[in-house]
């Protein structure tokens, strides 16, 4: 019997910048500073593109952060506004000649595809921000935030669309952590509102037509709270009446139109008035300490028309 009474070696190693970990993450660091690579991108406009964001998030939902929107930065964004809606309106009417697409490309890159590189979004959610940015301005130019007019005119799958997005992409990235935390807070005392929970987007792709050969659909998941539920089926009621009367005449609507601002009039011999002295006033319900809107909302005339899908038991805070 031989024995062997050497020692095992012990296995041998690789200089630690050799070893296949290494290597490993040395390949996902290079991918990720190829993907993220920004150094042709003009410092000037990636800031001006993390303010413009910044502070159309901060006024979507009232919060404060210091930050600004300069006259020339109002105008820039609008300018670019007109071109995406214009370049949309004629895509499919007219063929861009070769030199138009040079110089539409070199400008769409330069303030739109660069930014939103060198910051890490998806350049559609800067897409978005500057349509509803010009889409939601007052007579005055100035932005009075997005978040209820898109639930109004778009409805609660749009809003839980943004606010997943907002939550998970733009605030991340676009905002210091110490203003994160504040910032989700204010989100999430919108979303209580209407939802119970936004689970996130869910996406399939399943055989299309002869053209493309496959359909991608995606959808983004969530639970209304009992409000929202009223307040969607309240929407749909009163757009599906306002198709039913689509080939009615403006000259009936508007009788009917009377009949309801008259009934409006009417209520007010619902409070009787006394003999003498100044009229009755009807007692004003009490105060609640938990007001149906964020209480940090500011409340202004101009930030949307009147939504009537929401029933609210305070009218005046139909407005928001």
């Amino acid at each position: 019997m031989f024995t062997n009474t050497k020692k095992d070696a012990p296995p041998s190693y690789e200089a630690v910048e050799n070893t296949s970990s290494a290597r490993l993450l040395d390949g996902i660091q290079g991918t990720v500073a190829a993907e993220r690579n920004a150094s042709d991108a003009n410092p000037v406009e990636v800031a001006r593109m993390r303010r413009f964001i910044r502070y159309c998030l901060c006024v979507d939902y009232r919060h404060t952060v210091a930050n600004s929107l300069s006259t020339e930065d109002t105008q820039h964004f609008s300018n670019l506004c007109q071109t995406i809606n214009g370049l949309y309106d004629s895509h499919d009417r007219h063929l861009l000649s070769a030199s138009q697409r040079n110089e539409l490309g070199a400008y769409l890159r330069r303030f739109v595809h660069e930014p939103c590189r060198a910051l890490g979004i998806p350049a559609e959610c800067a897409v978005l921000t500057v349509l509803r940015f010009v889409k939601f301005m007052d007579a005055f130019a100035g932005y009075k935030g997005c978040a209820y007019g898109v639930l109004h005119i778009l409805g609660p799958t749009s809003l839980a669309q943004k606010l997943w997005l907002d939550t998970t992409v733009l605030i991340p990235r676009l905002f210091p952590s110490e203003a994160q935390t504040a910032m989700l807070k204010r989100v999430n005392q919108l979303a209580n509102v209407y939802f119970l929970n936004i689970c996130g987007i869910e996406a399939s792709i399943v055989p299309g037509d002869e053209a493309f050969g496959y359909s991608h659909t995606q959808t983004v998941v969530y639970d209304l709270t009992e409000r929202g539920k009223t307040y969607e089926t309240t929407r749909s009621k009163a757009i599906q009446t306002a198709r039913l009367g689509f080939n009615l005449s403006p000259s009936h609507l508007a009788a009917r139109i009377a009949q309801c601002i008259l009934g409006l009039g009417k209520r007010r011999e619902l409070f009787p008035t006394q003999a003498a002295g100044p009229a009755f006033s009807p007692p004003r319900p009490p105060k609640k300490t938990r007001l149906p809107y964020p209480p940090e909302w500011t409340y202004r005339h101009s930030v949307h028309i009147p939504d009537l899908f929401e029933h609210r038991e305070d009218k005046n805070n139909c407005d928001l």
